[in-house]
């Protein structure tokens, strides 16, 4: 089998991924794929090198069919890039909502200052219209 790695390489590269160092960032730094690295997460090559922990790279699911049981390997293999644009999308979104909260509260201010207006000086507050 030739292998591109040592067992110390590879052990690197595992402990290195239960760190959090993201697929793409070990592959540029290896000048390898993010395939290759993405396969050793999985456990499908380097098996042989063993890690402290490195079942947490691959959590197994156990799925039951109608007449036995089939173990399969579920993993994630989400890139920094999308983690980065999914926390600016949550960013934005957050934007949004506490621009609404704000609207909305500034509505109801208004809506209670018209009540304390007809009931304090008897005055009838003409609407403004559809918010």
């Amino acid at each position: 089998m030739n292998e591109r790695f040592t067992d110390e390489q590879a052990r690197e590269i595992k402990i290195n991924l239960l760190a959090g160092v993201g697929i793409s960032t070990l592959a540029r730094r290896w000048n390898t794929s993010a395939e290759t690295i993405s396969k050793m997460k999985r456990g499908l090559t380097y098996r042989h090198v063993k890690v402290a922990g490195e079942e947490r790279l691959r959590p197994e699911i156990e799925v039951v069919g109608l007449d036995h049981k089939v173990r399969e390997k579920a993993f994630s293999m989400v890139t920094d890039e999308e983690i980065d644009a999914q926390a600016q999308a949550m960013w934005e979104l957050q934007q949004q909502i506490n621009a609404q909260k704000q609207a909305t509260d500034a509505v109801k201010e208004l809506t209670e200052a018209e009540k304390y207006a007809q009931e304090l000086l008897g005055v009838q507050v003409k609407p403004r219209g559809d918010f």
